[in-house]
């Protein structure tokens, strides 16, 4: 989104990344990107930076699975065997 100009764009990117790795359980990631769509849109002087400190205030909240980790090989299915 950087390349062609949209920095609304860029910042909605930054946001869902954030929004991946908060789902992932990596709030440091988390965090970082969602500090850089906040300072893409201050440059820019564009609206939504509220939205993202209501994701950075949720980082802060307290989780019942802080300090776990995240086992997302528990869904995975077994492998297929050869016929």
């Amino acid at each position: 989104m950087r390349e062609i100009g949209s920095a609304r764009g860029e910042a909605d990117a930054l946001t869902a990344l954030g929004d991946l790795a908060h789902s992932a359980g990596r709030p440091g990631e988390a965090r970082t990107r969602y500090t850089q769509a906040q300072h893409v849109l201050a440059d820019t002087g564009s609206t939504g930076q509220s939205r993202i400190s209501e994701r950075l205030a949720r980082l802060d909240a307290p989780s019942p699975n802080r300090g776990r980790d995240l086992d997302l090989t528990a869904t995975r299915p077994p492998p297929r065997r050869a016929p």
